[in-house]
């Protein structure tokens, strides 16, 4: 299990299943919005500099990597928050 899985697993274990599912959908449309802006902001720099249009069409598109990849996923996120999450979040009694 890497690094980034095991990060996952706290991330979704401190919540219930539908408060991961919310943070997954969360974090699928601020990747798209973040990407589709850049790509708009990129655009308008292009006058000021073209060096700086690039950079933000690089950021743009590992952003929208970054969601094609997490939409590709979902699912499997998804069952394994439900796996970790379970009805209370993982939280113990008391907490909070």
């Amino acid at each position: 299990m890497g690094a980034a899985q095991e990060r996952l697993i706290g991330i979704f274990a401190e919540r219930t299943p539908a408060e991961s599912r919310k943070l997954i959908r969360r974090w699928t449309v601020l990747l798209l919005v973040g990407a589709l802006a850049l790509g708009v902001v990129g655009a308008l720099l292009y006058v000021w500099s073209w060096p700086a249009g690039i950079a933000a069409h690089v950021v743009a598109v590992v952003l929208f990597v970054l969601w094609w990849r997490l939409r590709r996923q979902r699912e499997a996120l998804e069952a394994m928050a439900d796996a970790v999450g379970g009805p209370a979040g993982g939280r113990r009694s008391g907490g909070r």
